[in-house]
């Protein structure tokens, strides 16, 4: 499976969800569902303080029979698009510059949203 950004993970599975029919991915109902925000491929014009990897995570979680870590971490469907990004994290390292520029900006959102 070719390698997927957590974005465009995230529109492989909703398409997959919804029977490989990108129209039903618009149309879909299920806004409880962790990916719907992201199910367009692209991050929402309203302010969202979750990352595509940590929503990606939150769904794992929720997929998992038991809803454990364990469950997340020991995962075989490896033909799930969100497979490589279950663990939440890119596995590259953030300079201490970008972790704070990220931090500050979750804080932004956080306080814009209270």
């Amino acid at each position: 499976m070719k390698k997927l950004t957590p974005l465009k993970a995230i529109r492989a599975k909703c398409v997959d969800c919804c029977g490989d029919n990108r129209k039903e991915v618009a149309a879909c109902p299920v806004e409880n569902c962790p990916l719907w925000i992201f199910r367009a491929g692209k991050r929402p014009k309203e302010d969202y303080d979750k990352s595509p990897l940590k929503t990606i995570r939150a769904y794992c979680l929720q997929c998992g029979e038991l809803n454990s870590r364990d469950d997340v971490r020991e995962c075989m469907v490896e033909s799930c698009p969100l497979h490589e990004h279950r663990s939440g994290r890119t596995g590259r390292k953030l300079s201490k510059a970008e972790k704070e520029r990220r931090t500050a900006i979750l804080k932004e959102a956080r306080k814009a949203k209270a």
